[in-house]
Formats: C-alpha cells, structure tokens, sequence
C-alpha cells in the first residue's frame, strides 16, 4: 500500500509538471534561446 502510494503520488507531481509545462509553451511562444530540453 504504501508503494502504491508512493507512485501515485509521483505519477501525479510528474503529470502536474507536464501540463504545466505544456501550457506554458502553449501561452508564452519559445523564443529562439529558449532550451530544447526540460531541466529539473
């Protein structure tokens, strides 16, 4: 249970990081230094 629990809740940060990261290059346009790769 608790490793359920863990995953879970580490499923949900990384899907929480992704929509961000998708909106934020949806609404504010890569600039042309804008790095390929995302950096945690």
């Amino acid at each position: 249970m608790y490793f359920y629990k863990e995953t879970n809740i580490n499923l949900s940060i990384i899907s929480l990081i992704t929509i961000s990261y998708i909106l934020y290059t949806k609404f504010n346009r890569p600039r042309r230094d804008y790095p390929k790769e995302i950096v945690f």
